[in-house]
């Protein structure tokens, strides 16, 4: 293993050292799914946006683990965003290798965590591998775009695997993390408006400047186009996309229609169904089908 890849992996793992990590507000109570599934042999999946705050729940998942006497050593983090090791992503083996390497320096693992798994194409067969031979091993992944990550589970982990959905904070959630469990009826509206105008991503909360959250929030889009949109896929046409985008994200409560959009950006009502539901898959847009009886016209509209 090389010196650079060591020295990374250590960084990612600062309990080995009984060093302090950051674990944010607690937030593990809103999703009992997971204390469930922890307790159980399929391997734990977190989906979601980036920047949603799956990270975080991981080291709460850990400092939890560690507080109920699991060892330090016996939990492996890696965040395979992290670009010496996502340098070796293409490598079938390197994942596994290192598994097994700090399973034999620590002489076993209980936990192996991995962060946003879309970046390794191997990540699946890795994780079959563990799960079928190693039972001992407690495996929970991440990840920021559902079709790959839920293909890759499908085919590969079929009966293996438990998801949770990680959502944004909700207005009570938004409420506690800036300290205002009770407010004033007058102050909730307020803190309403706050809330709709800037959403509930963890960091956007707890950020006081409107202006930085603004930039923070064209960063987070601006990432999620690009890692999770644009650069998995040959897309026809970047602009239309944009546009596309642009019009979505300016009609969040609104009815829209497949056909509508086409017409307005002059393109067909299938590409308009095929780039939408790319944002879907990135968690960057949400689409509720008007209700209808026949699924057949729940389709069409």
């Amino acid at each position: 293993m090389d010196t650079s890849v060591r020295i990374a992996i250590e960084r990612q793992n600062p309990w080995w050292q009984n060093q302090s990590f950051p674990t944010g507000i607690p937030h593990l109570s809103r999703y009992p799914d997971i204390d469930l599934y922890l307790s159980l042999r399929e391997v734990l999946v977190l989906l979601g946006a980036r920047r949603i705050g799956k990270s975080t729940l991981l080291y709460q998942i850990i400092a939890d683990m560690i507080q109920k006497t699991v060892q330090p050593k016996s939990i492996l983090y890696l965040n395979l965003d992290e670009p010496i090791l996502n340098a070796h992503a293409q490598e079938p083996g390197f994942l596994m290798d290192i598994i097994e390497r700090y399973r034999i320096e620590h002489h076993g693992l209980s936990c192996v965590c991995m962060d946003e798994v879309q970046l390794c194409p191997h990540w699946a067969s890795t994780v079959k591998i563990i799960y079928d031979t190693i039972p001992d091993i407690k495996l929970i992944t991440t990840g920021s775009t559902s079709q790959v990550i839920e293909h890759e589970m499908s085919l590969r982990l079929s009966g293996r695997y438990l998801p949770v959905r990680i959502y944004p904070l909700n207005f009570s959630e938004f409420l506690t993390f800036i300290g205002k469990e009770n407010p004033s009826t007058v102050e909730k509206n307020v803190l309403m408006m706050q809330f709709l105008r800037y959403g509930g991503f963890p960091r956007i909360v707890l950020e006081e400047n409107e202006k930085v959250k603004d930039v923070l929030l064209r960063q987070y889009y601006e990432t999620i186009y690009l890692k999770d949109i644009l650069i998995p896929r040959t897309i026809r046409s970047t602009q239309d996309l944009i546009s596309l985008l642009y019009i979505c994200l300016s009609q969040v409560g609104n009815l829209v229609s497949f056909h509508r959009l086409a017409g307005s950006l002059k393109i067909s009502a299938d590409t308009v169904k095929e780039y939408i539901g790319y944002a879907e898959d990135a968690y960057l847009l949400h689409l509720i089908r008007k209700f209808d009886y026949y699924d057949k016209n729940q389709q069409s509209n």
